[in-house]
């Protein structure tokens, strides 16, 4: 971990949580593939630190809405679906305050998986009378 401590502002990334919204299998049979794709929700926890860390998250929130920031996000295979309020979070430090921020941002992602499943031309059985 990167020591902070000499920085006026920082900020930290979390990954806070992440819920799937659906799964859908499907089969290739020309190609013997079964590709499994499941749209997922992922919730992003941005804190800023130090002077104007208020002022940082809401330049990134608008930010979220540049076609640069789409495209780049599509490339990733992700979508911005939203962000939550800015929490403007001051904390008492060493006899003063630090100024502190906090913002949420959700994104869409579809991670697909594929997989080999050869098929069975023919099938040999051995009866026994029994």
């Amino acid at each position: 971990m990167q020591d902070v401590s000499n920085l006026d502002k920082f900020i930290t990334v979390l990954n806070a949580y992440q819920s799937d919204i659906g799964t859908e299998v499907k089969f290739n049979g020309t190609d013997e593939e079964e590709i499994a794709s499941t749209l997922r929700e992922v919730t992003i926890s941005i804190n800023a630190y130090g002077n104007n860390s208020y002022d940082m998250l809401c330049k990134l929130t608008e930010s979220m809405r540049l076609t640069a920031v789409w495209q780049r996000l599509r490339r990733l295979g992700m979508g911005y679906l939203k962000c939550s309020q800015i929490r403007s979070l001051p904390t008492a430090i060493a006899g003063g305050k630090e100024q502190r921020a906090q913002v949420d941002l959700t994104f869409s992602i579809n991670p697909i998986v594929k997989a080999q499943v050869d098929r069975g031309d023919t099938v040999k059985f051995n009866l026994e009378k029994g």
